[in-house]
């Protein structure tokens, strides 16, 4: 992606990997029931106001706003209470897009993100949500990775920007995976003691487990797929880390109900480790498999970047046409559809780049 994203300027990259999450994952996990909307491809509908009006006010800018509501929050509820935990993440994911708008997401930039839910866990280490907290902080440090990919991106290879986020991407990979499994022994240690229906039980916890550990198999293929975005498309490293991104994937979709929104996101993840790692024909075939329809922009999205690829450049253009129809402002919003458009535009040696990036 760098020969892509190279003839962007920074603040046009800063502002699409703001935009829900770029290629990440957009928006923030479902950490517990009627806690914030889901990363869209594993969401749970949410009768949570306070939550729906912090993520409205995050993508209006107004974090100040937003920063006061999560104040308010945590003052009222009990400190070892689910609402604490939940206002601690949200007031770390409203610091979190207030740094992406800077230039260096720095350790301390990440320490500062966190410091609502760690004070939580300093406080009360066998906290009931434990896993959920944690969950929140590789939220907030694979952000802080994404911003290091984007400006590694327009910057030399072998940047100190680059070389943090490899750095940085292997680490969060890792404790994502450490994570996956404690998730697992959880359930497993609560199903077990279920039918005793101790007085510490919650009834809400085994499903809410069960969430996040898919969600966190999500997050564990985006990060991988994440890191070919460091490399030039086609060089060694950028298919070697498309083929570990297709692995990962294929063992999470092996780890997942095949009913399952969080298996059919890592299946569309799938298609594009396999397109990067330089098979568009396969790629073709398995997002067919997958479905015929285009309903969804990040299928329509995938199956134009694939049409690109293969120098298929009328069919990309019929498919993006239809979306955009004939005013790109009053067209679904889309940020993978967006960046496909933008792709086809370089691809094509368009001379209206410039008023599109306007």
């Amino acid at each position: 992606m760098r020969c892509f994203l190279s003839c962007l300027t920074p603040l046009s990259l800063l502002v699409m990997a703001t935009a829900g999450g770029a290629t990440l994952f957009a928006g923030g996990a479902t950490l517990f029931a009627g806690g914030p909307a889901a990363a869209h491809a594993v969401k749970r509908a949410t009768n949570d106001r306070d939550a729906d009006l912090i993520e409205a006010l995050i993508d209006r800018g107004r974090f100040d706003e937003a920063d006061r509501i999560c104040a308010d929050g945590l003052s009222d509820a009990e400190a070892q209470s689910d609402d604490f935990a939940r206002w601690s993440i949200r007031r770390a994911r409203v610091t979190t897009h207030r740094l992406l708008a800077t230039d260096d997401f720095d350790d301390g930039s990440i320490r500062q993100a966190l410091r609502p839910i760690a004070e939580l866990l300093s406080r009360y280490p066998d906290h009931d949500r434990r896993l959920f907290l944690e969950a929140a902080e590789l939220e907030v440090r694979a952000a802080a990775a994404r911003h290091d990919v984007v400006i590694a991106a327009i910057r030399p290879p072998r940047s100190d920007r680059e070389i943090r986020a490899i750095k940085r991407i292997a680490k969060l990979a890792s404790d994502c995976r450490g994570l996956i499994d404690a998730v697992d022994d959880r359930r497993s240690m609560l199903a077990s003691r279920g039918a005793a229906r101790l007085d510490d039980w919650d009834p809400a916890m085994p499903a809410d487990l069960k969430r996040l550990g898919q969600e966190l198999n999500v997050m564990l293929v985006s990060i991988q797929l994440m890191q070919t975005e460091l490399f030039s498309a086609g060089s060694p490293d950028y298919v070697a880390t498309a083929t570990a991104a297709r692995a990962a994937a294929d063992l999470a979709i092996a780890r997942l109900p095949a009913d399952s929104s969080a298996r059919q996101e890592i299946e569309r993840l799938r298609v594009s480790a396999v397109l990067r790692g330089g098979d568009h024909r396969r790629a073709r075939q398995d997002l067919e498999q997958l479905t015929k329809s285009n309903d969804d922009p990040r299928i329509r999205a995938a199956r134009i970047q694939i049409y690109l690829v293969a120098g298929e450049l009328d069919l990309a253009k019929d498919l993006m046409d239809e979306f955009y129809g004939e005013s790109a402002i009053s067209a679904p919003e889309s940020v993978e559809m967006d960046l496909v458009r933008l792709s086809s535009l370089i691809v094509g040696d368009d001379p209206s780049i410039g008023d599109w990036l306007d």
